[in-house]
């Protein structure tokens, strides 16, 4: 009475051929459904393959389309490019400036050798030197002549003192080396009897100091009127200077003349001729000379005297200064 009966199932109708054709039916139209679409995506994506191939060639075809990515990598390869030659620039140039300056030490090493060879010949290595220097040995001085081109060469030092070095003779190469570094050049105390004709490279050279050699008047060459533009002071005391130098008498500049005690017994009319050469004279030192010609009384008053003592003589044409 107090239960429920529960309602009985109801029977499943079987199915007809009818009802099996119609969910076959249905099946395979979803299955052609699915392959027309995957079909189509596969047809999409091999056209957006086509198109994206096409693109990256026309990309590549044409660099104002190149994406920034490609054009930051260009640009990157570039610079590094550039890097490598300025980086190989620079190699190159520091090879070169290593083989300038290893030539400039060759030549250096070969002039103080000439000059240690020279002071060899002339005292056989032994000690030399004399005034104001160091007895030093011909080793010694090559040394000291090396220190001295360095420091021209290499510190731009502007004067090259080579005084006391027993030098028989000035080493040839020597202006080529210094070329125009050189204002002041210091070869006293030397035994030197000539300089080489190479003398005239020394263009700027201001000081000429050659007291206390061998030099005659055949010692000095031409070539020294090269200098013309630039030499100013020449010190030729001590030496044997039996005659003045014609070339002494060619340099515009010249202002200060030493010839304290050499063998000189007249000066040429042409060292004061005021139409030329050295016109810009102002002292010439001729203590320990015997000087006749001009008289001594009119060179004690100093150079303008004796340009008037040579005016004074003059004949109608001018011959007193040829």
């Amino acid at each position: 009475m107090g239960c429920s009966s529960s309602q009985p199932e109801a029977p499943r109708q079987p199915t007809t051929p009818q009802h099996k054709y119609t969910n076959d039916l249905a099946r395979a139209r979803w299955r052609r459904a699915i392959r027309l679409v995957i079909a189509s995506n596969n047809f999409k994506k091999a056209g957006f393959e086509r198109r994206l191939r096409a693109g990256q060639e026309a990309d590549l075809s044409d660099p104002t389309k190149e994406k920034p990515q490609r054009q930051s990598s260009r640009l990157e390869m570039k610079e590094k490019a550039k890097e490598r030659r300025l980086s190989e620039a620079k190699a190159e140039d520091a090879r070169l400036e290593q083989v300038r300056l290893d030539d400039l030490g060759a030549k250096i090493d070969a002039i103080a050798g000439a000059c240690g060879a020279s002071v060899e010949r002339l005292h056989g290595g032994s000690a030399v030197g004399g005034g104001d220097a160091i007895s030093r040995t011909a080793e010694d001085n090559r040394e000291r002549c090396r220190q001295q081109l360095r420091a021209v060469v290499f510190e731009d030092n502007d004067t090259l003192n080579l005084a006391c070095l027993g030098l028989g003779e000035c080493p040839a190469g020597l202006p080529a080396l210094v070329g125009g570094k050189v204002t002041r050049l210091e070869l006293r105390g030397n035994q030197l009897q000539r300089l080489p004709d190479s003398i005239g490279e020394m263009r700027g050279l201001v000081e000429l100091g050659l007291v206390g050699n061998a030099i005659t008047a055949k010692g000095l060459p031409a070539s020294l009127g090269a200098l013309q533009d630039s030499l100013e002071r020449v010190f030729l005391a001590r030496n044997q200077l039996a005659e003045l130098p014609l070339v002494l008498c060619r340099l515009p500049k010249l202002q200060v003349l030493g010839l304290e005690d050499n063998q000189l017994t007249k000066l040429p009319a042409a060292l004061f001729d005021p139409g030329s050469a050295t016109i810009a004279l102002k002292q010439i030192d001729l203590s320990g000379n015997e000087i006749t010609e001009p008289p001594p009384e009119v060179m004690q008053q100093g150079v303008a005297a004796a340009r008037a003592y040579f005016d004074s003589k003059l004949d109608a044409a001018g011959s007193v200064y040829a």
